[in-house]
């Protein structure tokens, strides 16, 4: 919830609106008493266009409308299809000609040979597919906490947010590093 606690989804109940499949269905919150949670990552799914502005979001169907734009987009992002997060380029100019930047399935250093060991290059997280490589990288994010502490914070649930990360796999992988 917006204010820290944490409140389970209930039953699975349709939306009373004529809509398709995911975005029809929806987890019920009991403590959501004034307002609603709808996907819009759901509703992209089930073919539709959401347009958000200032004032209000209007969803249209993508099977039946046509949609004129006038100019370009001012800013472009794309959705990661292996584990659905949207990406937005934090800098104008995304595209660096000196070093390769790909979205990829397997490990990089399969697709480029040449490239610096790993120890000298730089990933993205949604690239690690390993446990061990995966809370390495965390553990780093995080600042290099000792173990206790670490999984004392991800059970409080403080890192809920991070894919794949749960004190079970800490408790396995943990790195042991200088840093600390």
């Amino acid at each position: 919830m917006s204010n820290g606690h944490k409140s389970p989804a209930g039953e699975v109940q349709l939306l009373e609106h004529d809509l398709r499949a995911p975005a029809k269905d929806v987890h019920m919150v009991s403590d959501l008493t004034e307002t609603s949670l709808v996907s819009a990552a759901k509703l992209a799914e089930a073919g539709y266009i959401s347009v958000f502005d200032n004032d209000e979001v209007d969803i249209y169907n993508s099977h039946n409308t046509e949609m004129k734009v006038s100019r370009s987009a001012i800013l472009k992002g794309w959705k990661y299809p292996q584990s659905g997060p949207w990406r937005i380029p934090l800098k104008k100019d995304w595209s660096n000609k000196k070093t390769h930047t790909v979205l990829v399935n397997k490990p990089p250093v399969e697709f480029l040979p040449s490239s610096p060991p790993p120890t000298e290059a730089i990933f993205n997280i949604y690239e690690l597919k390993k446990q061990p490589e995966l809370v390495q990288c965390y553990h780093a994010v995080a600042g290099f906490p000792t173990k206790a502490t670490w999984t004392k914070a991800i059970k409080n649930g403080h890192y809920a947010s991070w894919p794949g990360l749960t004190s079970e796999i800490v408790q396995k992988h943990f790195p042991e590093s200088e840093e600390m």
